[in-house]
């Protein structure tokens, strides 16, 4: 069993890991208390959606690459603007390695 494949099935563990990952995160993500729940709950929803063509890793580190990106978003906003760029760079990350190597 790859790590990959661990990552997949970890169920509850998988939970804690989130968890634990978000509160290690928040420094990262220089946002703390709501803030930091909410991207912890974007990360969840979107490793439930992409955890067969992304690991864990690659979920946190594109959420928190889209944190950064969008910095200058109003407070209240800035969850559902990280989902929505962390979702439809995931998508086209998976779309890329679906159609292999650019010719």
């Amino acid at each position: 069993m790859t790590s990959r494949d661990r990552e997949r099935t970890g169920g509850a563990q998988l939970t804690a890991h989130v968890l634990h990952s978000m509160s290690k995160a928040r420094h990262a993500w220089g946002v703390g208390g709501g803030r930091a729940d909410a991207l912890a709950s974007v990360t969840r929803r979107l490793y439930d959606d992409y955890h067969e063509q992304a690991t864990l890793g690659e979920v946190v580190s594109t959420v928190r690459r889209c944190r950064r990106e969008l910095d200058i978003v109003v407070d209240a906003s800035l969850p559902e603007m990280v989902e929505r760029l962390a979702r439809q760079r995931l998508t086209d990350r998976g779309a890329a390695s679906r159609e292999g190597p650019s010719a």
